[in-house]
């Protein structure tokens, strides 16, 4: 660990120019540079603006993660012959805490950014007079999301992490931190995100930075997602009902759907990572769900897309391939049959999308459910998922559900049609079965099971009532640095 927190953060930077906060379509293009952990180098409103926009940078090195953490153990995709070993013993749950899934480092290196935005960028305002109050105030709140939204990552991947808010400073001194509760840690981010609400801007005057950016509406459907996780089911829906008075964002046709993913930042994209010229070159989503394709479409999400339904347009030859199911979205920009179907030379440069509009709508529908538990709820709640399934172009529905069970499945079903590869449902699973005292644990366990043979299927039904299995292990490097101060999930000490 003390490795983790050493040099996190610290830049020297000799130059960061954009034309106004708004008037720069590649925000990404000149970032921080070398390593300075003291406070020697925030000296105006220049370098506060570097470290800011190098947080979105550090998001792109946990794109990894984002996936791993949100796919693997859920059922919307299945491992291919070319998934890695790491991958597959996830799958298996032969999970160790040499995993190399199990590292934290890239979360950690977002985090020390931001709390040294937090730490050093209020000093400046006396060292730049040119440096406005209300500018300090929207770079804090910035840091405040990224942190935040890293810490939500930290805790539905590994339940009990450190909670750092203060920058690694003196590189002569280990650094180390002991594990806080999930409770606290939540709490850091509800105090995050609410204490920004009015102070993040609302926007930046271009597409790519209100989609690529921390806005007012990327922190409420933060917000939002961390509420619904938290029981917190009221404050969802007013999160949720903000987004919409908005207007900001419009629900894409289904004919265009290829445009949320290429060229991306599409109508109901509220917050994404941005590739592409300027903005830190490529990625390896094509890869990974195509080209050398890690990951395919799963038969639980065939069965969907197919049995007992009408034609789904976001179905066979558009979020994957018929005859092979690889993920498709991330490599075509039109249906597969048609010509001239796959992306140019430019194929990774897509954006990864963290909330769209389909989420807004998802998740007020869950809190009414959980809110209100009674034929009301049901129906509202329906009333927001049928206005998803028609985009998708259905005609016909299912009946509205009488219980908050056939609600959740059914949410969470449309979820896995909408969703398929966007890091999403692992955590949803997740979401619901951990709730009320992990009241719905039945249906995440029979999920784990679904690679474990029959012989040993009664000993991992055993072991997978300790809900702490249904979290990755700390690697074991970090607490081998931290001298017995890092203690590992007890799931996976021996006996």
């Amino acid at each position: 660990m003390k490795k983790l927190f050493r040099n996190i953060i610290g830049f020297s930077c000799s130059f960061l120019l954009m034309t106004g906060i708004g008037g720069c379509n590649h925000f990404l293009d000149l970032l921080p540079e070398n390593s300075q952990t003291s406070d020697m180098y925030w000296n105006n409103k220049e370098d506060v603006e570097a470290v800011v926009l190098s947080l979105y940078k550090g998001m792109q090195g946990c794109l990894e993660q984002y996936v791993e953490w949100g796919e693997l153990r859920g059922d919307a995709l299945a491992l291919s012959d070319k998934a890695t070993q790491n991958e597959q013993n996830i799958v298996d749950l032969q999970i160790h805490a040499d995993n190399g899934i199990c590292s934290w480092t890239n979360l950690y290196k977002v985090i020390g950014r931001a709390n040294s935005v937090l730490k050093y960028a209020p000093e400046v305002l006396e060292k730049d007079p040119t440096f406005m109050p209300e500018v300090l105030n929207s770079y804090l709140a910035e840091a405040k999301f990224a942190r935040a939204l890293s810490y939500y990552y930290l805790v539905r991947t590994f339940q009990e992490v450190p909670l750092v808010t203060e920058p690694y400073v003196n590189d002569s001194e280990p650094f180390m931190k002991e594990k806080s509760v999930e409770a606290e840690i939540m709490e850091q981010i509800f105090s995050d995100l609410t204490s920004v609400i009015n102070t993040i801007k609302p926007g930046y005057g271009t597409v790519i930075q209100n989609k690529g950016r921390a806005t007012k509406w990327a922190a409420l459907a933060l917000l939002a997602d961390v509420s619904l996780w938290n029981g917190r089911y009221q404050e969802c829906i007013d999160a949720c009902d903000q987004i919409f008075a908005t207007n900001s964002y419009q629900l894409a046709e289904k004919d265009e759907w290829f445009e949320i993913f290429w060229p991306g930042n599409s109508s109901e994209s509220i917050f994404e990572l941005q590739w592409g010229t300027g903005n830190g070159g490529t990625n390896n989503l094509p890869v990974w769900f195509y080209t050398t394709p890690r990951y395919v479409i799963s038969q639980t999400t065939l069965e969907l897309f197919t049995k007992g339904r009408e034609t789904d347009a976001r179905g066979t030859d558009v979020t994957y391939v018929g005859d092979n199911n690889k993920v498709w979205k991330y490599i075509g920009n039109r249906p597969y049959y048609s010509s001239d179907a796959q992306r140019s030379g430019n194929s990774r440069y897509g954006n990864w999308i963290f909330y769209r509009l389909p989420e807004i709508y998802f998740m007020k529908a869950e809190a009414l459910v959980m809110l209100k538990n009674n034929a009301e709820g049901f129906q509202e709640a329906f009333d927001l998922v049928k206005i998803i399934r028609e985009r998708a172009g259905f005609t016909i529905h299912p009946a509205v559900p009488d219980n908050q069970k056939d609600a959740l499945d059914l949410i969470l079903n449309e979820r896995l049609c909408e969703f398929v590869g966007e890091g999403k449902r692992w955590f949803d699973i997740l979401r619901v079965a951990h709730r009320d005292d992990y009241k719905y644990k039945d249906m995440l366990i029979e999920l784990l099971l679904k690679n474990i043979s029959a012989k040993f299927r009664p000993i991992y039904i055993q072991k997978l009532q300790d809900p702490r299995g249904y979290y990755l292990p700390i690697a074991q490097r970090e607490i081998d640095a931290n001298s017995g101060i890092l203690t590992q999930n007890p799931y996976y000490v021996e006996d």
